[in-house]
């Protein structure tokens, strides 16, 4: 029934929410995130920026950088399919067979102007 399974659905594979808080006394399990609730408000500002003055001591490019590598490929296509290698013509073979053929085209020029 899709309904029983929607909730371990979105534990499991939901997007995360900006900012989670658990009380782990209460809740060991993590379910209920209380982030959002005006009692802890302090708490998660406190939390929020003793992280960013941590990943700002540390020189985190998503935090320090204008343009975070982090933000292009190759980290942003990680799950991208990459095409398949031939076993006929391994993935290279092409290029490699190219430069080696621009390379004996240089030395061919150079010996005719000598």
């Amino acid at each position: 029934d899709d309904a029983a399974h929607r909730q371990q659905y979105e534990w499991g594979f939901a997007r995360r929410p900006e900012r989670e808080l658990y009380l782990l006394a209460s809740d060991p399990h993590q379910i209920k995130n209380v982030a959002d609730q005006p009692e802890h408000r302090d708490l998660v500002k406190q939390l929020h920026d003793q992280l960013l003055a941590e990943l700002r001591r540390t020189g985190d490019p998503r935090v320090v950088e204008r343009d975070p590598r982090f933000e292009h490929p190759p980290f942003t296509d990680l799950f991208r399919q990459q095409p398949r290698k031939s076993k006929q013509n391994p993935k290279g073979t092409q290029a490699k067979r190219a430069k080696a053929k621009s390379v004996q085209a240089k030395d061919a020029k150079a010996k005719q102007d000598n």
